[in-house]
């Protein structure tokens, strides 16, 4: 469970934790999504597993194998809100 919730200065704040070292990863720069792609048929889902670029990937694959699927976290939030539905004007409410 990569995406959690961190308490700090009284907020509740969704946090990406990476898979490997279990750390935060703070800046999303530092920061990727990968998966096993598996069948890739129409409606499947897999987890999304978040890592650390690139010491953290390397460990992970070198434990797990290497994923095929990678994305960087920067784009995470562009995607995810177009599956969700929102639109700029959404964004701008929060």
């Amino acid at each position: 469970m990569p995406i959690m919730i961190c308490f700090e200065k009284g907020l509740s704040c969704p946090t990406v934790v990476c898979d490997q070292c279990e750390k935060r990863i703070a800046q999303a720069e530092d920061g990727g999504y990968f998966f096993s792609p598996g069948t890739r048929e129409e409606g499947t889902t897999v987890p999304l597993i978040f890592l650390h670029k690139p010491r953290c990937n390397d460990r992970y694959s070198a434990k797990h194998g290497r994923l095929e699927g990678f994305n960087e976290l920067v784009v995470l939030p562009d995607y995810l809100a177009e599956t969700l539905g929102l639109r700029p004007k959404t964004w701008s409410m929060l």
